[in-house]
C-alpha cells in the first residue's frame, strides 16, 4: 500500500483482523464501515470476500505477479462513472452476472441509470417550479383579495362617516317648523300666542287688527 499509494490517498486500511469469521471463512462485512452501503462498493477476486453484501462486490481476476496486469485500470471508467450515479449497488446488480461483467456492459447500465436519473431530476425541478408559480400566484391573489377588502372598507368608512355628518343637519331642519303667520286663526279661535310667533310682534298684530275694528 505504501508503494501504491505514496501521497496518502487512502484513509484506512484494513486487515485479516477486521475480517469476520463466518461458517470457517474470512468474511470483509462492509457494514462494520459505518457508511452507507449505496456509496460503497468493494473489489475482490473472491465472491466469499463480500458473500454479505453482493451487491456491493465487483468480482476480479485473482493478481500474482504478472506485471502486466492492467485489470484496476480498466475498472478506472467504470468506477468513475459509477461515483455519478445516486446508488452504486443498482448498477451492480445490473452488469454483474455469475461473478463477472464486462467494461462495456458495465458502462452501458450506467448511462442508462444516469439518464433515468437525470430525467427524473429535471421532472422534480419542472414539479418544483410549478408548485412555486402556484404559491406565488396564490400569494398574489390573497395580497390583491386582500387589496380590494381594504378599499371596500375605506369606502365604507367615508360612506359612515359622511352620513354621521349630514344625519344631525337633517334632523335639526326636520325639526323645525315653518314660521307661518297663524295670529289671524288664533284671533278668530280666540287662542293665545302661536307657537312660532314672537310674543311681542303678535301683540302688535293684535293691536292693529283693533284700530281696524274702530274705523269700521
Amino acid at each position: 500500500m505504501d508503494m501504491m499509494d505514496p501521497q496518502g490517498f487512502c484513509t484506512a486500511r484494513l486487515f485479516r483482523e477486521h475480517c469476520t469469521f463466518v461458517n470457517g471463512v474470512f468474511v470483509k462485512d462492509m457494514a462494520q464501515l459505518g457508511r452507507h452501503m449505496k456509496d460503497a462498493v468493494i473489489i475482490d477476486n473472491s465472491p466469499t470476500s463480500y458473500m454479505l453484501q453482493p451487491e456491493c462486490g465487483l468480482p476480479i481476476v485473482s493478481w500474482y505477479d504478472d506485471p502486466n496486469d492492467r485489470a484496476l485500470y480498466d475498472y478506472i471508467p467504470v468506477l468513475i462513472e459509477m461515483s455519478k450515479i445516486y446508488d452504486m449497488r443498482e448498477a451492480v446488480t445490473g452488469f454483474v452476472r455469475n461473478n463477472t461483467f464486462t467494461t462495456s456492459g458495465a458502462l452501458s447500465v450506467i448511462m442508462a441509470i444516469q439518464t433515468r436519473e437525470a430525467q427524473e431530476h429535471l421532472r422534480r425541478l419542472e414539479q418544483e417550479k410549478m408548485l412555486k408559480q402556484a404559491q406565488q400566484k396564490k400569494q398574489q391573489q390573497e395580497l390583491e383579495a386582500a387589496k380590494a377588502k381594504e378599499i371596500v372598507m375605506s369606502m365604507s368608512n367615508n360612506e359612515t362617516e359622511k352620513s354621521e355628518q349630514v344625519g344631525p343637519d337633517t334632523g335639526a331642519a326636520s325639526k323645525k317648523k315653518p314660521l307661518i303667520n297663524s295670529w289671524f286663526s288664533s284671533k278668530a279661535g280666540g287662542q293665545g300666542p302661536q307657537e312660532g310667533i314672537p310674543a311681542e310682534g303678535q301683540a302688535k298684530a293684535d293691536g292693529d287688527m283693533d284700530q281696524a275694528r274702530k274705523h269700521s
